[in-house]
C-alpha cells in the first residue's frame, strides 16, 4: 500500500465509505467536508482519523 500511497493513491474501506456518507446524510459533515477528506487523503483512509473530531459515533 506504500508504494500506492507514494503514486499518490487512495485505498478506501467500503465500511469507511459508508459511515462517511452517513455523516453526510445525518448533517455532521457537509457535502463539501466529505470530499476535501477524501480528496486531500492519500495511502489508506480511515473514517477515525481523517475526520479530526468531525464525525461522533
Amino acid at each position: 500500500m506504500e508504494v500506492f500511497a507514494d503514486g499518490g493513491g487512495l485505498v478506501i474501506d467500503t465500511r469507511d465509505l459508508f459511515l462517511l456518507d452517513k455523516a453526510v446524510a445525518a448533517g455532521q459533515v457537509s457535502a463539501e467536508e466529505a470530499r476535501g477528506l477524501l480528496m486531500g487523503s492519500v495511502g489508506l483512509f480511515e473514517i477515525s482519523t481523517a475526520s479530526d473530531g468531525l464525525l461522533r459515533g
